[in-house]
């Protein structure tokens, strides 16, 4: 490819599917959006373009960037059937969206399956494939499975630490083009400006000056059966340490039975309304902002491992979603059973968080993949 080539051609597909993926995209999106030589197509899909999950499409055009495609939301339902439909019908719509689109270079982040059956959907058309987030391991989760197909289907690959890039290694069986860049993450935590305390309540309604826990759920989707029963155990949980503490929970993902979790905490703070805050999507600045005012987190979100190692906070990890993660000093993990969670808020809140030796990198991620990016689509294809 010549460099006139190169700067005539460069058509990037940013694919997101949840408010989740976007937040940690957001500083590689600032990177390449004004970028001359580059067109940034982002393809906004899953529950971004859903009311019932906060439509947080609106989320990506409000920090100023122009979305490429919205995609109707696909999911009807929870349960494994519903889930299965969903893959189904969002291969169809990529199908479509990439006979119909010309682009260079796929990138997707994580291990949604949402986000598989999109890139599935590219692999007959032959589109490289960049792949963010490769090489951890979630055994509690189907995720797992999605990640590693990910993986599988993508000619690139940015992993968030040395340990997860030698996982890619193996799983590939080969060497070329992957990378430890670090996390996204940390460069937003150290380059957005949070909201102070004052700032956070003027926005959310929420006084974090008063100890607070933040929680966020997901389901097990491997022991996905089991989801009614932790639901009635991290419940019972919140009811015991308030009103010790005031609880901000953010809602989990569309996964198997994930309705389960939701109506249960959607009850909680019905009891509770002077303890209990929920919110669908408090944005990357709301979100973090949250985490740095808190008195410790509790759930089993992979940002208790990536973003809650910056401050650090204390992090309860609540059973096994997250098998298989690197585990730094701030991190504990409890069975979803009500006395072993509020054992442990009661004996963190007496104990200093721990120093933490950073395995993410040093907040210069997107720049490194803004880089790598550009020598890997100036690099014939053999």
């Amino acid at each position: 490819m010549t460099l006139l080539n190169f700067f005539l051609a460069n058509k990037i597909t940013i694919l997101t599917s949840s408010r989740a993926d976007y937040s940690i995209y957001k500083p590689l999106l600032q990177e390449l959006y004004n970028e001359p030589e580059i067109e940034l197509q982002i393809v906004a899909f899953g529950t971004h373009t859903s009311m019932d999950f906060g439509f947080t499409v609106q989320t990506i055009k409000d920090d100023g960037f122009l979305v490429f495609r919205e995609l109707p939301f696909v999911l009807d339902g929870s349960g494994p059937c519903a889930v299965s439909t969903s893959i189904s019908k969002t291969i169809e719509q990529f199908s479509n969206l990439w006979n119909n689109t010309a682009t260079d270079l796929i990138v997707c982040l994580g291990d949604r399956y949402e986000m598989f059956a999109a890139v599935t959907a590219s692999v007959p058309f032959q589109i490289p494939v960049l792949h963010i987030h490769g090489g951890e391991t979630t055994l509690g989760a189907m995720d797992n499975v999605f990640r590693n197909c990910l993986t599988h289907m993508a000619s690139i690959h940015f992993a968030c630490c040395e340990k997860y890039r030698k996982k890619i290694v193996e799983l590939t069986g080969a060497e070329k083009n992957i990378y430890n860049t670090g996390a996204l993450s940390i460069d937003n935590l150290s380059s957005l400006q949070l909201l102070t305390v004052d700032e956070f309540n003027q926005q959310f309604k929420v006084n974090l000056s008063k100890p607070t826990i933040l929680t966020t759920f997901h389901p097990e989707t491997v022991s996905f059966e089991n989801n009614e029963m932790y639901a009635q155990q991290l419940v019972k949980a919140l009811e015991e340490i308030i009103p010790e503490f005031q609880v901000l929970i953010t809602m989990p993902n569309v996964d198997t039975f994930g309705n389960i979790i939701r109506n249960e905490i959607v009850g909680l703070q019905k009891r509770y309304p002077e303890h209990i805050f929920t919110f669908e999507n408090l944005g990357t600045i709301g979100y973090l902002s949250a985490m740095k005012h808190c008195s410790m987190m509790v759930g089993n979100t992979s940002s208790g491992f990536i973003e809650a190692s910056f401050f650090p906070k204390w992090v309860i990890n609540l059973g096994n979603r997250q098998d298989g993660r690197l585990i730094t000093e701030n991190i504990i993990t409890v069975p979803v059973v009500a006395t072993e969670i509020v054992k442990s808020v009661h004996d963190l809140k007496k104990m200093q968080v721990p120093e933490i030796s950073h395995p993410y990198g040093d907040g210069k991620a997107a720049i490194k993949m803004k880089s790598l990016i550009y020598s890997y689509l100036q690099t014939p294809i053999s």
